[in-house]
């Protein structure tokens, strides 16, 4: 295990709960291939970290959102691993796709275009997945566009590797737009693309039907434990994160005292307050501010009051004995997936925002065991 540099806060990640998340996934769907997102930095927990763990346990698929994201992920990971860009082609920047062997998702006639022209100049056939828009109305080809595509020049200068859309409800098994999607990209795919690999499902697998597994799942959230959907029985995910802040002063209150910015909270009886090191410049929502979220210390709770400020939050730890609750003790904010959902869900936010919005002052901390 490495060591924990006493640094506050601290979100602890779980590399071997990683690993057994994406074993877990890639079991439960044998016959697709399963690849990993590791965008935005993995989430904000360091992409390297995250693919090389993913690596070592046989993950040989990773997605990125943009060439440089993916021009760092492959001087990480090496050049075996393919790895695909989600936004395509950026204009000018052909040669360097081409000499990372990074693989672009082609979303648009400009992508394609661009891809094939230089395919054409250079004399090669290039991989490529490309994206079809089947309901989620961001990124890919509408289906009347695809009758127009250059099929001959496709077939000639590039080799698609997978034909890919993106649920829109995946998260609700029971929504009926899911139904929708999955027939129309099929019927799609077996007219315009017949026997090319297909990928729909992301995360969501875990919850959807096996049908929607086709040849490849893209799994992002459920690699660190978080579930998103709504299926009765939560899967057997392991949570790899916990969160934690130390507490840097403890104040007595009288009746009558306040806490923080604007004197949000007012003791209407003598408290024991404790001043903890994270605020909203490490991705602890100022919206949280008064909602009571309670956090753990040692085996006792303690809600969040008054308001949060840029570095710092203040918790009521009345209750809690003064053994358990003194300076430097690690206060956990999250550390399973209920914990998390409460945090996400006041704020009105995900568990993908509150990760991605944890800043670098956050110090990420790797082990492997139970955290």
């Amino acid at each position: 295990m490495v060591k924990i540099r006493e640094s506050s806060p601290r979100l602890l990640v779980n590399l071997e709960a990683i690993q057994q998340n994406y074993l877990y996934a890639k079991q439960r769907v044998p016959k697709a291939v399963a690849a990993a997102v590791i965008k935005a930095n993995a989430y904000g927990l360091k992409d390297h970290f995250v693919a090389d763990a993913l690596h070592k346990v046989g993950c040989q698929d990773f997605f990125v959102t943009n060439l440089l994201e993916g021009e760092a992920l492959r001087q990480r990971i090496g050049s075996a691993p393919h790895v695909y860009i989600l936004h395509g082609i950026e204009d000018g920047d052909e040669a360097i796709y081409d000499a990372l062997n990074l693989i672009p998702v082609l979303n648009t006639s400009g992508d394609l275009s661009a891809w094939i022209k230089y395919a054409k100049k250079h004399e090669k056939r290039l991989p490529a997945l490309l994206k079809i828009n089947s309901g989620m109305n961001r990124l890919g080809f509408a289906p009347d566009e695809l009758k127009s595509l250059p099929f001959a020049e496709i077939q000639k200068h590039l080799s698609l590797k997978y034909i890919l859309s993106h649920l829109a409800c995946g998260n609700d098994p029971t929504n009926s737009m899911n139904a929708r999607q999955l027939s129309l990209f099929q019927e799609l795919t077996n007219t315009y693309f017949p026997g090319i690999p297909r990928s729909l499902a992301a995360s969501s697998i875990l919850s959807l039907p096996l049908e929607y597994a086709l040849d490849m799942t893209r799994l992002g959230i459920c690699l660190y434990g978080g579930y998103a959907g709504k299926k009765e029985g939560v899967p057997p995910l392991k949570f790899a994160l916990s969160l934690q802040a130390r507490i840097l002063e403890i104040i007595e209150l009288a009746q009558g005292d306040s806490v923080g910015y604007n004197a949000r909270y007012v003791a209407k009886t003598p408290r024991r307050i404790a001043t903890i090191g994270i605020g909203y410049a490490d991705g602890l929502h100022l919206s949280l501010s008064g909602q009571l979220i309670k956090v753990r210390v040692g085996q006792f709770e303690a809600p969040i009051i008054g308001e949060i400020s840029m570095d710092m939050a203040s918790i009521d730890i009345t209750d809690i004995p003064p053994a358990v609750a003194h300076r430097n003790t690690w206060v956990d904010l999250f550390y399973d997936n209920m914990s998390s959902y409460n945090i996400v869900k006041h704020c009105g936010s995900s568990l993908h925002e509150l990760l991605v919005r944890m800043g670098m002052r956050c110090n990420r901390v790797y082990m492997t065991g139970a955290i």
